[in-house]
């Protein structure tokens, strides 16, 4: 009988490919991490995948504190296309409008990306404990350049490297403080996932396929989201829609002047929104 293979580590020709793609372009019943604040100690765990990567892309959309997974990360299996995101359609027809307040609101309702992986927390009680973890594109630069810069495969589960997660004070904008991940680095010393196979084995066993964790509405409840959130800050009547595709709008497109009625407190909306959820970077 054949044996299966087992994925020790992480393809790291596949990864720079990942990452070189990438420069262009929560929730169920998963063991969720999030950093402390200081210093977070986690190894990255290797794909289930015996050829795959470690993460999985996505990205998510935030309307009225919920969140909606972004539909061009929901890749046909044949064609590796994405779908057409209803949220992003309106982002599109904002930015085009050439309205300050409007614009606002498309770069608010932009997806954030999200990169998700199996971790061990370090500092944890249980050393077998898998969690998932939802780094930001911040954290998962720092975790691809270093491998593919040192040459190193963080996630190898016998001469892998711990990855130092720190959480600190950003710099202050006009929306307020975020968290800053630049002092986030490998560990120097390289060391196995664990002493005792057996555990390894077990904390392998633990993975969860992260590619499935994402799920994706229907492109009808987000267009009903995305319309009403929009609605709701420029007091847009039912039968105007200012970010609807017109025949006028490739020569000028201009906002109504129901579109600006309601948009005086917007920046405060956004930087309460924003500082609600500091962890978007994560």
């Amino acid at each position: 009988m054949a044996t299966k293979k087992v994925n020790t580590g992480t393809n790291l020709e596949r990864l720079k490919q990942a990452f070189d793609a990438s420069k262009g372009s929560g929730g169920g019943n998963y063991n969720w991490w999030r950093p402390d604040w200081g210093d977070n100690l986690v190894r990255v765990l290797p794909s289930i995948d015996p050829d795959g990567l470690f993460f999985h892309e996505t990205a998510r959309h935030r309307i009225s504190g919920e969140w909606f997974y972004c539909l061009k990360y929901d890749a046909d299996p044949e064609t590796g296309r994405g779908k057409s995101c209803p949220i992003c359609e309106a982002r599109t027809r904002l930015f085009r409008s050439g309205d300050k307040d409007l614009i606002n609101i498309a770069k608010e309702i932009k997806a954030k990306k999200q990169y998700l992986m199996n971790i061990v927390n370090r500092k944890g009680d249980d050393s077998t404990l898998v969690s998932v973890y939802a780094g930001g594109i911040k954290i998962w630069n720092k975790m691809v350049t270093t491998m593919l810069d040192d040459e190193i495969d963080i996630t190898d589960i016998e001469e892998g490297y711990d990855f130092l997660i720190k959480k600190e004070e950003g710099p202050k904008t006009e929306f307020g403080q975020f968290p800053s991940y630049d002092n986030s680095k490998a560990r120097r010393k390289s060391t196995p996932l664990n002493e005792d196979p057996k555990v390894i084995k077990q904390i392998l066993d633990n993975r969860n396929e992260v590619s499935e964790i994402p799920r994706f509405d229907d492109e009808a409840v987000l267009q009903a989201a995305v319309d009403s959130y929009i609605k709701s800050l420029t007091e847009t009547s039912s039968d105007e829609s200012f970010y609807e595709e017109t025949e006028a709008e490739d020569k000028e497109a201009k906002p109504s002047s129901k579109a600006k009625s309601n948009v005086a407190n917007f920046k405060d909306k956004l930087a309460a929104q924003l500082r609600s959820d500091d962890d978007d970077e994560d």
